[in-house]
C-alpha cells in the first residue's frame, strides 16, 4: 500500500529506531548509577573508552576485535575450521577474541549497541568515540611516563647528564643509564666491545624482549629467564604512575621477593587523596591484570629509546609483539607449573601495587581471635 504524504518515511523510521536505542542505552547508565554499580560521574563513550588501551589491548583497534567476534560467530555456525596446525594465528585471534569479550564487560553500553542491533550510523559514531578515548588515554600515558622516568632516573643517577622529561632525544642506546636499561640480559653493558656492538647495531638485540629494566635489581639469569622478570622497581613505579596515582609511585623501593615495594609512611597525619584514581575508576578492585602489566612494560621500555613519537616498531623492536609476548607470559602458558608460576606473579604484583588490599592477616590478631575463642569455649563447657 503506498504511503500518505503524511506518513513517515523510511529513513525518518531509522533515525527513531537510533534515537530510540540511544535512549535505551541512555537508561542503562541511569540504571547502573542508580544502583550504584558505577562512579557518579557523567560517563561519555569518550570517557569510557579510556580504559581500553589500559585494560584490553594496545594495539588492536574496535574494528579488528570486532571484525574478529564476526568471523568466529561465522565460523562456527557454519562448522569451519579455521585453524589446524598454525598455532601463531590461533593464538592471535584467541587473544583478539578475548579482547572483545573483555570489551563487551568494560563497556556495558557497547554491549547493548551490539545486542540490540543498532543502525550503523549510530554504532560508528559510538565506537568511534570509544576509539578516540582509548587513543587519548595512550598519548597521555606516554607523554606522563616520558617525564617521570626522567625524574626517577636523574634522582638515581646524580652524575649522569639529566635526561629532558619534555624530550626523549638523548635516551636509547647511546646514553649510559637508558642503554644500560634496555639492553638484554643476554649481554654485557659494561663489556665496551658489546656495548659498542649494540649501540652500532653490529649485535641485533631487537628480537630479545628480556631486557634489564624488567627485572628486579636490574640483574637476572640468561638461563633463568623466569627468575625476576617483570619485579622491576622501575616497572612498578610505571604502572601505578598510570593506575594508581603519580605520587603513589614516589614511595617505591627496590622489592624484594615477599616484601612490600611501598614504604612505610612516617606520618600518620598525612592526607590521603580523595580522587578517584585510574584503577577506582576502571573497577580493578585491588586485581593487577597481565594487559595492565603489559601496558605498563611498553611504556617503560618505549620511554627509555629515543623514539620522537609514539610509534608500533622502533629500530627493529616490535612493541605490538613485546605487549602481546607479556600477555602470554599470564594468558597462554604451556602447562600447569607455568601456569601457578604466573599466577604467584600476579600475586605478587597485587600486594605491589593494593598493599593495603592485599595485606596478610597479622599474627596478631589470629593470636588475639584464638584466645577469645578459647575462653568462650571453656565458659560454653562451665555453664
Amino acid at each position: 500500500m503506498p504511503s500518505s504524504p503524511n506518513s513517515p518515511s523510511s529513513d525518518d523510521n531509522t533515525s527513531e529506531v537510533g534515537r530510540l536505542k540511544r535512549q535505551v542505552v541512555a537508561l542503562q547508565d541511569e540504571l547502573e548509577e542508580a544502583r550504584g554499580s558505577r562512579t557518579k560521574r557523567s560517563e561519555t563513550p569518550v570517557t569510557r573508552g579510556r580504559g581500553i588501551r589500559r585494560l584490553i589491548t594496545l594495539f588492536e583497534s574496535l574494528d579488528g576485535l570486532i571484525a574478529e567476534a564476526d568471523t568466529r560467530i561465522l565460523a562456527e555456525k557454519d562448522g569451519v575450521v579455521r585453524f589446524r596446525d598454525q598455532s601463531e594465528l590461533k593464538r592471535n585471534a584467541d587473544r583478539t577474541f578475548e579482547s572483545y569479550e573483555l570489551l563487551l564487560s568494560l563497556v556495558p553500553p557497547f554491549k547493548t549497541l551490539i545486542q540490540t542491533d543498532a543502525d550503523e550510523d549510530t554504532f560508528r559514531q559510538y565506537t568511534a568515540s570509544l576509539q578516540k578515548g582509548a587513543n587519548d588515554a595512550r598519548s597521555d600515558d606516554v607523554r606522563r611516563i616520558k617525564e617521570e622516568i626522567a625524574v626517577w632516573l636523574n634522582h638515581n643517577n646524580p652524575t649522569a647528564t639529566p635526561l629532558s622529561p619534555k624530550s626523549r632525544d638523548n635516551r636509547g642506546l647511546q646514553n649510559d643509564v637508558t642503554g644500560r636499561l634496555l639492553c638484554p640480559i643476554e649481554h654485557k653493558w659494561d663489556d665496551e666491545k658489546n656495548r659498542a656492538d649494540m649501540q652500532n647495531a653490529v649485535i641485533d638485540i631487537s628480537q630479545d624482549f628480556f631486557i634489564t629494566c624488567l627485572y628486579k635489581k636490574g640483574t637476572a639469569d640468561p638461563s633463568d629467564v623466569e627468575n625476576g622478570f617483570l619485579r622491576s622497581v622501575l616497572l612498578l613505579k610505571t604502572f601505578c604512575a598510570v593506575f594508581t596515582s603519580p605520587t603513589s609511585s614516589e614511595d617505591l623501593e627496590e622489592p624484594e621477593d615477599d616484601v612490600p615495594a611501598r614504604k612505610k609512611r612516617k606520618t600518620s597525619s598525612q592526607k590521603k587523596a580523595t580522587k578517584t584514581n585510574v584503577a577506582g575508576l576502571l573497577r580493578m578492585e585491588g586485581k593487577v591484570t597481565p594487559r595492565a602489566i603489559a601496558y605498563a612494560a611498553v611504556l617503560l621500555v618505549f620511554n627509555l629509546t629515543d623514539a620522537t613519537q609514539w610509534t608500533e616498531t622502533y629500530n627493529g623492536f616490535n612493541f605490538r609483539a613485546f605487549y602481546n609476548f607479556i600477555v602470554d607470559f599470564f594468558e597462554d602458558t604451556p602447562g600447569a607449573a607455568a601456569q601457578r608460576r604466573a599466577n604467584m606473579l600476579l600475586t605478587w604484583w597485587n600486594s605491589q601495587v593494593f598493599q593495603d588490599q592485599h595485606a596478610p592477616t597479622s599474627s596478631g590478631l589470629k593470636a588475639s581471635q584464638d584466645k577469645l575463642l578459647a575462653q568462650r569455649l571453656q565458659r560454653e563447657q562451665d555453664n
